[in-house]
């Protein structure tokens, strides 16, 4: 059970895995301490993490429901984040930047 604002809930922790421009993403549920907007996903390219998405609570008027890029990593580190519409939104965006970049590979040791 979680306190999210003054919402108290339980949720299933269940992955959702999507392709899209020939790579794999994940999304996993997650809380994330912001206040009240706390529900949260991170999202995974081929295994590497590559953003946090929040979605955004009523305090934003209407943007309630959206999904805020919280924080990106790699092609989507930058000062502009983004709001979207829906997850499938994010993950196009997502996908779209990381289009031309080649896949990730392990650092040498």
């Amino acid at each position: 059970m979680a306190t999210c604002g003054q919402i108290r809930f339980s949720f299933v922790l269940v992955s959702a895995r999507i392709s899209a421009n020939n790579m794999n993403m994940t999304l996993e549920p997650i809380l994330v301490a912001t206040g009240d907007d706390c529900e949260g996903r991170l999202v995974f390219r081929d295994g590497w993490l590559v953003a946090v998405l929040v979605q955004l609570s009523a305090q934003h008027d209407e943007q309630e429901g959206f999904w805020y890029l919280e924080k990106g990593f790699g092609a989507l580190d930058g000062p502009d984040l983004p709001s979207f519409e829906s997850l499938e939104q994010a993950t196009a965006w997502i996908a779209d930047h990381f289009n031309d970049a080649p896949p990730f590979t392990q650092p040498a040791a």
